[in-house]
């Protein structure tokens, strides 16, 4: 087992998908069944938050993907 920092772009139903805080940037599904503990959630503030196209995030995109790389970027980082 190892804890980790995930950044949750959308929550479905037997899943959710996110990336690793400080990792690859790759988008990850992750399967509830995966999931341990949670220990802090922190809600991110609008103007700091990643912005992916919502087509990416939807939940029949994720049925037979574990992994895909994408680019998320924040408006007020300036990228």
């Amino acid at each position: 087992m190892q804890p980790a920092n995930v950044y949750v772009f959308r929550v479905c139903e037997r899943f959710l998908i996110g990336r690793l805080a400080g990792d690859d940037g790759l988008l990850r599904r992750i399967d509830y069944t995966d999931v341990v503990k949670v220990v802090a959630v922190t809600e991110v503030p609008p103007l700091e938050r990643y912005a992916v196209p919502a087509a990416l995030l939807d939940e029949k995109f994720w049925r037979d993907r574990l992994l895909m790389q994408h680019y998320a970027t924040s408006p007020r980082r300036g990228k």
